[in-house]
């Protein structure tokens, strides 16, 4: 798959693909990762919607390939992700069949690949995108994963591409709710993202003064946070802020002595869902502080 032309110089054609979700600035990383291919002499192509483009070329007006040449880098815009659109979320190696059944299309993408003599693949992926990368690379693909991850929560990974755009809104998202709790003099139960790691309601929380923070790595019991809350509350200072991811793990005794009706979770040990994490917390929260 690698033609040589001439003495020792090699030209390779290398694609660009994007995983599943979007993430603001994608569209950075193709510039960035286009213009150092250019400079080495490579042919820089990218594959519309994950591997979409190049299994179903005909879905697409272009054939699901650009042609990332300098003119068309130029007039990117950094700031947003959609030149290349995004993988739907699926596994080719375990997709769907009209038939109610599984396929996998993991050898059709290696022929295509092969077939537009594509010698590498440069994907912008998550968690999942790092497995089936991982996976086409044993069955010979070469391939480099940029790992993108809007919670950060990628093994291995310092900072994942996506968190810190991420961080960013988040942090004047809070900074707002902050005003909001001042404003009406009471506490603000704000969820945020991270259903496997905490970092962006723990960094967030830092950066807007948050009375606590709660995350996945670390239980927290509503009787000890309630507690804390009580003693910040005074009539200098009647508001507050709690950060809560969505994956936190939150624990409560039943409330023995609490006005007002108990929870109706069966268990002690509460782990919302995605979206639920907050509503549980602030009415967990509600039945221990009393209002004054």
């Amino acid at each position: 798959m690698i033609k040589v032309i001439g003495h020792p110089g090699i030209l390779r054609r290398v694609a660009i693909n994007v995983g599943a979700g979007f993430v603001p600035g994608t569209n950075a990383v193709v510039m960035g990762a286009a213009i150092a291919g250019g400079k080495l002499g490579w042919e820089m192509i990218g594959i519309c919607d994950g591997f979409e483009g190049l299994l179903h070329p005909e879905r697409y007006p272009n054939g699901g390939l650009v042609t990332l040449s300098p003119e068309l880098i130029e007039n990117i815009d950094p700031a947003t992700g959609g030149i290349l659109g995004q993988a739907p979320r699926v596994d080719p190696f375990h997709e769907s069949s009209v038939t109610g059944g599984e396929i996998d299309l993991s050898d059709a993408i290696l022929k295509r690949l092969k077939e537009e003599d594509i010698d590498a693949l440069i994907s912008i992926v998550g968690g999942q995108g790092l497995g089936i990368l991982y996976k086409l690379h044993r069955k010979g693909l070469h391939t480099i994963c940029i790992p993108r991850s809007i919670e950060n929560d990628i093994a291995s990974t310092a900072i994942s591409f996506g968190f810190n755009s991420a961080l960013s809104i988040t942090i004047e998202m809070l900074n707002k709710a902050y005003q909001a709790a001042r404003s009406a003099r009471k506490i603000a139960v704000v969820e945020v993202l991270g259903e496997q790691a905490g970092w962006i309601a723990l960094q967030a929380g830092i950066a807007v003064r948050a009375d606590a923070v709660l995350m996945p790595e670390i239980p927290c019991d509503l009787k000890n946070l309630a507690s804390r809350l009580k003693d910040k509350i005074s009539a200098r200072r009647p508001y507050g802020l709690v950060v809560v991811a969505e994956g936190a793990q939150v624990f409560d005794d039943p409330p023995e002595q609490v006005d007002g009706p108990p929870p109706t979770d069966e268990a002690d040990r509460i782990v919302p869902g995605p979206g639920r994490a907050a509503e549980t917390v602030a009415r967990l929260l509600q039945l221990r502080i009393p209002k004054t």
